[in-house]
C-alpha cells in the first residue's frame, strides 16, 4: 500500500530537505510551487495557479496509482491541499500521513534569505505565518 505525506512549513523551514531524504528512500516528490515556476517561470507562492494545481494533483494522483510513495512538498497550509490528499488517499487505498515542519519564525526567514534562488522574502514568510498559524501553532488538517 503507497503512503502519501504531505509536508507542511513555512517557507525556509526545511521540508524541501526533508522531502529530498524521503527521495532517497524512493519517493516521488511534488511540489506546486516548482510547477508554477516551471510553467511560468515565476514563483509567487502566495498565487494560486490553477494549472500547477491540477497538475500536482495528476502527479500525485499517478505517482500512487502505480504504487509510488509520494510527498507533497509545499506551504500545504491551503484546504484543498488536505482535502485532495484525504480523497486521493481513499481512492488509491494509500495511508496518509502530514508532516509538519515546526522551525522557528526567524530561522526561516534567515534561511530564505540565505537563497542563491527562489528567495520568497521576509514580508511573504510573516503574511504567511499571520495569515495561517494561532498563537504559533499550525493550522489545524480538516
Amino acid at each position: 500500500m503507497p503512503k502519501l505525506i504531505v509536508l507542511r512549513g513555512l517557507p525556509g523551514a526545511g521540508k524541501s530537505v526533508y522531502a529530498a531524504q524521503l527521495v532517497m528512500k524512493g519517493f516521488k516528490r511534488v511540489s506546486v510551487n516548482e510547477l508554477s515556476t516551471m510553467m511560468s517561470n515565476t514563483c509567487n507562492i502566495l498565487a494560486d495557479d490553477p494549472i500547477a494545481i491540477d497538475a500536482m494533483q495528476a502527479i500525485v494522483l499517478n505517482s500512487l496509482q502505480y504504487g509510488y510513495d509520494t510527498v507533497i512538498d509545499s506551504t500545504n497550509f491551503e484546504r484543498y491541499t488536505a482535502k485532495f490528499a484525504a480523497a486521493v488517499a481513499r481512492e488509491t487505498k494509500s495511508t496518509l500521513e502530514f508532516i509538519d515542519i515546526d522551525t522557528p519564525l526567524d530561522v526561516c526567514i534567515s534561511r530564505d534569505l540565505a537563497r542563491d534562488s527562489g528567495r520568497v522574502g521576509k514580508d511573504v514568510i510573516m503574511y504567511m505565518y499571520e495569515e495561517f498559524f494561532t498563537n504559533g501553532k499550525f493550522p489545524e488538517v480538516p
